[in-house]
């Protein structure tokens, strides 16, 4: 039992590793400017290039990654845009991840069991 555990759990990091890139280069590589965008239409390119520099934009994808990842292991999701507040802390998201964990054990000892 223990050891199909061990698998499946291991099976997942891959999963979510190319998840994870996935995401992120949807993410930045999609057309357009993101820092023109957030700045809008009235912005001088100075301001645009102080903006490219802030978000980290002006930084090689790699780099641009390895921030990405960190920053969501940290659980800090970012600034959003539109409200201008930080997105680290959504308490519903965070009460259906916190109720479901106990959850996933049971389920997979069962399918474990159904599965002998």
């Amino acid at each position: 039992m223990w050891s199909y555990l061990i698998r499946r759990i291991l099976a997942v990091i891959p999963v979510l590793l190319v998840v994870l890139i996935i995401v992120f280069l949807m993410l930045r590589l999609t057309p357009g400017d993101p820092a023109a965008n957030i700045a809008g239409d009235a912005a001088t390119t100075e301001d645009i290039a102080k903006l490219r520099v802030e978000l980290g934009l002006e930084e090689p994808l790699l780099v641009q990654f390895g921030i990405y990842a960190k920053n969501l292991l940290k659980g800090d999701f970012g600034e959003s845009f539109y409200i201008h507040l930080g997105q680290w802390y959504q308490p519903a998201a965070l009460g259906k991840n916190i109720s479901g964990a106990p959850v996933s054990p049971v389920s997979a000892f069962w399918g474990y069991k159904k599965g002998e």
